[in-house]
């Protein structure tokens, strides 16, 4: 009898799981109505609507977010900066309001031809570029083959550096497990969003509740929730990366604390490249903009400056 009991609670307990967590996928329109501000701008890149931020005047500085993030991670310097340049913030395939790449193609030159497309579409010349994790990659792939439209280059926390004591093997993606995609249609909990935003911060409570909504709806638009998937099916080879490429002035902004691209991998990227100049933000995590955005931004406008 308490074995029938318990059997049937455990099962009205999945239900209201299910319930309580159920949010289906959307169309792009649906979350472009509630995240459109009026500095969004959106642009038709190869017959893909790409949906950047754009804010200030003089020299053109761009921001790229890292994998998984969008550009709402630079919000919080985006005011100051914007004092000081013509900002321009995408969000790149499959994240944010641009949404799925149709062919789910991120492969790295998937990558580089929807920036240089994007960027002649903005018609874009010489501009400075700072780039976040997988986003500091994308800045020094397309510096490597574009090197006379970049000006200045900003890495913070990229993704790159080799680590010798760092197994680099398969990760553990949540998105391949059976009817992981089936099932992520319909139910999404806000909850794993927060964690993993949290794990990728020092501090936990530098996460709003505000950033997590936000995260939570811009990966329930179609395509967007399974990019993961689809990104790690293709190689994305640190040693791609070739300091002997690039005759700009670099800069790095990284974290102590970052679990994601510790000081080890800041380190040999840093080896690699000629760099002019390294702020290491004591206190910090993975995303330096959400957790100290002043001294971020701060440090930022000092580099630039230079």
């Amino acid at each position: 009898m308490k074995t029938k009991i318990a059997g049937i609670l455990a099962f009205f307990s999945f239900i209201a799981f299910l319930l309580s967590h159920y949010y289906p996928l959307v169309d792009v329109a649906v979350m472009k109505e509630k995240y459109s501000y009026s500095e969004s701008r959106f642009v038709d890149v190869n017959g893909m609507s790409v949906h950047y931020y754009e804010k200030g005047a003089g020299e053109t500085l761009v921001l790229l977010h890292g994998n998984g993030g969008n550009m709402h991670h630079y919000m919080p310097i985006m005011d100051e900066l914007s004092k000081h340049y013509r900002v321009i913030a995408p969000d790149y395939l499959g994240h944010g309001l641009t949404g799925a790449n149709k062919n789910n193609d991120f492969s790295n030159e998937a990558f580089i031809a929807f920036f240089e497309a994007f960027f002649d579409k903005l018609e874009l010349d010489a501009f400075h570029i700072a780039g976040h994790s997988m986003g500091g990659y994308w800045t020094l792939q397309y510096a490597q083959k574009h090197p006379k439209r970049i000006r200045k280059i900003v890495l913070i926390d990229a993704y790159g550096g080799i680590c010798p004591e760092q197994d680099y093997g398969p990760l553990f993606i949540p998105e391949n497990l059976p009817l992981a995609a089936t099932f992520s249609s319909y139910i999404f909990p806000k909850f794993l969003v927060k964690n993993e935003l949290q794990n990728n911060v020092y501090f936990p409570v530098s996460v709003s509740d505000a950033l997590v909504t936000t995260h939570h709806d811009l990966m329930s638009i179609k395509g967007n929730r399974m990019y993961r998937k689809h990104f790690f099916g293709f190689d994305h080879p640190r040693s791609e990366i070739d300091g002997s490429k690039l005759d700009h002035p670099i800069y790095m902004l990284w974290g102590e604390q970052d679990s994601v691209h510790n000081l080890c991998e800041a380190n040999n990227l840093k080896s690699r490249l000629t760099v002019q100049d390294v702020t290491i933000l004591k206190n910090v995590g993975h995303i330096p903009m959400i957790e100290k955005p002043v001294d971020t931004q701060n440090t930022l406008l000092g580099f630039l400056a230079d």
